[in-house]
This record gives structure tokens, C-alpha cells and sequence, in this order.
């Protein structure tokens, strides 16, 4: 048979500490390794309330096993309306080990070639007895979900019974979420998983870096490549001697398409601090009519800003649809002190003289009418009219 093409490697591994336990080595020599293949078939959800995200995975694993060599199977071979059995070690398998149809030696020294399409079925070895690289997922929030599992031993050669197994998997995760830049973010998800059986025994080797090419994800996202890099990619990282478990990682580079959020909420509160502009259609010195719109449109972003914060991420930072949404605020604040300062800067009261508004006597400047509560300076209407020029021209810039 074929000798394995992947490398032996031998890791130190050393525990305890200096002085006070004796270090030890494990030789890893002779760990089985599983060439690993993943593939992310759909990403079910993002919640970057809870900081998880659920996908479906699919992970397909090559290894050898050195105690299957010897393994026997019965080969269930129907032609021409006949079905015969075969018993003897599969030695070739199309597709597998450059064969173009099935070899069986049988235990009298012959090999019979089977065409893979008569093949109906083929005895599995009791897995229970044999070697299977079992793992777990180190930041899932529940027990990965199995949808489907197929393991089959393919054929045996010279170094052991070649085995591949497919898994697919339905996984929710716990995973930290960078929201500063929330409605235009983008996140790294990331499934961390580790073999139950210690370094010694397995190793993972990576057959690509790829982790496929599915469009399937929430419409409220969609994946993205990071320099150049896959949008979804099997990480294994290379043992350093500090672990004692193998661990792979499947990425989920995905961005976050922020027109929900755009037309929604932004555009909303720039209307409603845009609205408070209208104050300024008031005259100067109609203080309370000046009063009553900026009241109402802040009470309206504050209104808004309760009834959405259900939909924003809970972080204690700012991201940055709060900065928009404090620039609102703030634009509104400012608004309503100019109000209330240049009122007080450049208008009076207007007095009858007497100081008595009661006795019907006046004999001040607007003896035909009725006078306003307030007179302005004469370039108080300029002024007010720069401050509110500075003020939404800035903010519809």
C-alpha cells in the first residue's frame, strides 16, 4: 500500500511549573492524523444582542487507522438480476486510491474487480471498537445538532484502513461582536472546536483553506473576503506544545447591509432634528411659539430612541448610530438654548410707561394697537437668521 504523505511530527508538551512539578513529554509520534475539510453550508442567523450566531457545517474527515488493516468485509455485489456476496478486503476503491473499479482479495489469494455501480452495499467494521475523531465545540451555547452522518471504510492498504466520514452539523455559538461601527459593521464569526482525544492520539490536518462559497445567509447580511481572503475559511492551527488537544476553527466573515437600519432609523431621527428647525419660522419674540416646536421634536427623537432601543446593540460604548442619534440631540439642545439666550440678549420687555398694564392708560410707542410682549434689536432678525444658517446648515451637511 501507499505510505501516508502527511508529516510525523513529535511535540513537546510540558506542565506543571518550574520548582515545584516535574515536566514530562508526550510524544505525538504517533497520533493518527485526520485530514479535515469544511464547508459552511448556510448561516441560519447573527445576534449581535446575544453575541451568538447559529450555521450549518458540514466537516469531512480522511484518516488512516492502523488497527483496520486487517479488516474484512462483504461486498454486496448485484448483476444481471443476481446478487452474490464477496468477503475479503477491499484494496482499491475508485475515486480514493486512483482505482477505476473495486478490488476485493479475497482470502484464496484472488481479487475480483467490481464495478462500482453493482455494488449495493459494503460491510462496516463495529466503530464502537474502532478509532473515530470525535470532537466538541468549545464555544457552542448547546450541543451541536447531528442532521446527517455518514462514516465508511473505504479500503485498507499497507499502513491501515483508510476511512472517510461526513458530518453535517447544525452548531449555535457564542461569539464576541465589535458593534462600534453598528449599522455599518462588519464581524468575524468564529466556530472553535477541539478532538476529545488528546494530542497524543489525533491531529488535524487541513485539506484547504476554504471553507466553500455559500450565498446563504440572513438578508441582513452578506459575506465579504478580508484582503483578498475567503469569506469562510478552516483554520488549524499548528500544535505549539502548550495544548494538549488538536483544535480547528471554521471563519464567517460577514457584513452587515445597513439600509434597514438606514431608512428606518437615521433618516427618521434627521427628519425630527431637521424639524426642529421650523422654531425658527416663529418671530423672535413668540418665545412660547418658538418653545412648543423644539419641545415637541426633542420629545420626539427621545420618544423614538426608547421605542427602538430594543433593536440596538447593548454595549458600553457608543456605536455609531448613538453618536448620530446624540448629534441629534445635541443639535436640538443647541437650538433651543439659542432660543432662550437671544431672547434674553437682544429683546426687552415692552413697558407702558406707568408700569401698569391694568389702568388702560398708554402713552408708549404703539398707542393704535395693541404692543408685544417683547421688542428685539433691529439686527436681532440677521442674527438669528446666521444662527440658524450655522446650526441645520451644518447638520444637513
Amino acid at each position: 500500500g501507499k505510505k501516508s504523505e502527511l508529516p510525523v511530527a513529535s511535540y513537546q508538551l510540558r506542565s506543571g511549573t518550574q520548582g515545584l512539578a516535574p515536566s514530562f513529554a508526550m510524544d505525538a509520534s504517533g497520533a493518527i492524523k485526520v485530514k479535515l475539510r469544511a464547508r459552511v453550508l448556510e448561516v441560519l442567523k447573527v445576534d449581535h444582542q446575544s453575541e451568538t450566531f447559529s450555521a450549518v457545517v458540514e466537516l469531512e474527515m480522511y484518516w488512516i487507522d492502523p488497527d483496520l488493516g486487517s479488516a474484512q468485509q462483504v461486498v454486496t455485489v448485484t448483476e444481471g438480476g443476481e446478487t452474490r456476496h464477496i468477503r475479503g478486503q477491499v484494496i482499491a476503491y475508485p475515486g480514493f486510491s486512483g482505482a477505476e473499479t473495486l478490488v476485493v482479495a479475497e482470502a484464496d489469494g484472488r481479487h475480483q474487480r467490481v464495478p462500482l455501480t453493482a455494488v449495493s452495499r459494503i460491510s462496516q467494521p463495529d466503530w464502537t471498537q474502532a478509532f473515530t475523531p470525535t470532537w466538541v465545540a468549545d464555544n457552542a451555547t448547546a450541543t451541536p445538532a447531528v442532521l446527517s452522518q455518514d462514516r465508511c471504510l473505504h479500503y485498507v492498504s499497507g499502513v491501515g484502513g483508510h476511512v472517510r466520514e461526513r458530518v453535517r452539523v447544525q452548531v449555535e455559538a457564542q461569539c464576541a461582536m465589535d458593534v462600534a461601527s453598528f449599522p455599518l459593521d462588519k464581524q468575524v464569526l468564529t466556530l472553535r472546536a477541539r478532538a476529545d482525544a488528546p494530542l497524543a492520539r489525533v491531529q488535524f490536518v487541513p485539506l484547504e483553506a476554504s471553507a466553500g462559497n455559500t450565498q446563504a445567509v440572513p438578508s441582513e447580511w452578506s459575506l465579504y473576503e478580508p484582503g483578498g481572503d475567503f469569506a469562510t475559511e478552516l483554520v488549524v492551527p499548528r500544535p505549539t506544545g502548550e495544548e494538549m488537544n488538536a483544535t480547528f476553527g471554521v471563519v464567517i466573515n460577514v457584513a452587515r447591509r445597513p439600509w434597514h437600519y438606514l431608512w428606518n432609523m437615521c433618516l427618521v431621527f434627521f427628519f425630527l432634528a431637521l424639524s426642529s428647525g421650523l422654531a425658527f419660522r416663529a418671530p423672535l419674540h413668540h418665545v412660547s411659539h418658538r418653545a412648543g416646536v423644539s419641545v415637541v421634536a426633542l420629545l420626539g427623537t427621545v420618544g423614538y430612541k426608547g421605542a427602538i432601543q430594543g433593536l440596538l446593540p447593548r454595549r458600553p460604548y457608543m456605536t455609531l448610530l448613538d453618536k448620530y442619534v446624540a448629534c441629534a440631540i445635541l443639535l436640538q439642545g443647541c437650538s433651543i438654548t439659542w432660543h432662550l439666550v437671544a431672547t434674553g440678549a437682544f429683546c426687552s420687555t415692552v413697558s407702558d410707561n406707568d408700569g401698569d398694564w391694568q389702568d388702560g392708560a398708554y402713552t408708549g410707542a404703539y398707542p393704535a394697537r395693541a404692543p408685544p410682549a417683547l421688542e428685539c434689536h433691529p439686527r436681532a432678525a440677521a442674527w438669528d437668521g446666521l444662527a440658524e444658517l450655522s446650526l441645520f446648515g451644518l447638520w444637513l451637511v
